[in-house]
């Protein structure tokens, strides 16, 4: 009866932890909120460069700025990437790589068709930083790119 009773009690502590998570999902300040947290774990791994706002300076970026940071672009990648994963439209991650750079290009219009992008999540991540924020594509590992999957997929699911 005990065993039952901590069991329906950790249950209840899930349901909360996965509505909190979805909230956060679900609004703007919630997303722009993970991102902040993005940004803090890259600042935290790597030491800062000239132009970088201080992790005390962080909490006050306007979020227009957060969502204009290399974390924004990457927050949106992963959480596409995810979302996409879960159903089961796709039957591999080329196909998921592929319809997130076609999205891509037709927002930026760019309407050609072009292959010589990565089919593999995160050499796609390394590959869009390379394009769209040269001068920061160093900054971001495999190891810190998958440590944001991995956070953004507790978040998630």
């Amino acid at each position: 009866m005990l065993l039952l009773f901590i069991a329906m009690k950790k249950m209840k502590q899930w349901d909360k932890q996965a509505e909190s998570n979805q909230d956060l999902m679900n609004s703007l300040q919630g997303r722009t909120d993970i991102i902040r947290k993005m940004i803090e774990k890259r600042m935290l791994r790597r030491p800062m460069i000239a132009g970088d706002i201080s992790l005390s300076q962080l909490k006050y970026l306007p979020d227009i700025a957060v969502w204009g940071c290399p974390e924004g672009m990457i927050f949106n990648i992963i959480n596409e990437y995810i979302q996409k994963q879960q159903t089961e439209i796709y039957d591999n991650e080329d196909e998921i790589i592929e319809e997130i750079e076609e999205e891509n290009n037709a927002f930026e219009g760019n309407y050609h068709n072009s292959s010589l992008y990565p089919k593999a999540l995160i050499p796609y991540v390394h590959y869009r930083l390379r394009k769209e924020y040269p001068d920061f594509a160093y900054l971001y590992t495999n190891d810190l790119i998958n440590e944001f999957y991995n956070m953004l997929k507790q978040i998630i699911l």
